[in-house]
């Protein structure tokens, strides 16, 4: 990634979610599984890509600036939004047959409401056809 790119991605924002939670940079690698350095020079990339000062650096522990805090809120929801995205999203679902009814068209009228009726729980498709030769293109 170019430096002139924007860093801020979802991971950037889970790395600053556990800093913040663990309330040291140090604490947080080692949660994280990187290197101190690697996540202490990502934590200045971002400061300066957003041109605010996240935290009060003090004796061991670091405190939220205000602006460090408004980022946690910011950061906690597109977390939030990405892991739902991602629960909905049709990887991590199972797949699942949806049943396909064919009926002549000039019984529809007649089926279509109890077959739906008997499988609503379910998705199911249902295709009207005029005559058997089109029964195979469906």
């Amino acid at each position: 990634m170019k430096r002139e790119e924007v860093i801020m991605d979802i991971r950037s924002m889970q790395y600053y979610l556990a800093v913040v939670r663990e309330g040291t940079i140090s604490g947080a690698a080692e949660v994280l599984h990187v290197a101190q350095p690697s996540l202490s020079r990502q934590m200045k990339d971002l400061e300066e890509e957003l041109g605010i000062s996240l935290f009060e650096r003090g004796n061991r522990k670091i405190t939220l600036t205000e602006e460090g805090m408004v980022l946690r809120r910011r950061a906690e929801e597109m977390v939030r939004l990405m892991q739902m995205t991602k629960k909905r999203s049709p990887r991590s679902k199972t797949i699942s047959p949806v049943p396909c009814v064919s009926v002549p068209e000039n019984l529809v009228p007649f089926t279509t409401f109890p077959v739906q009726q008997a499988l609503s729980h379910r998705n199911i498709r249902i295709y009207a056809f005029r005559s058997p030769a089109e029964i195979h293109k469906i």
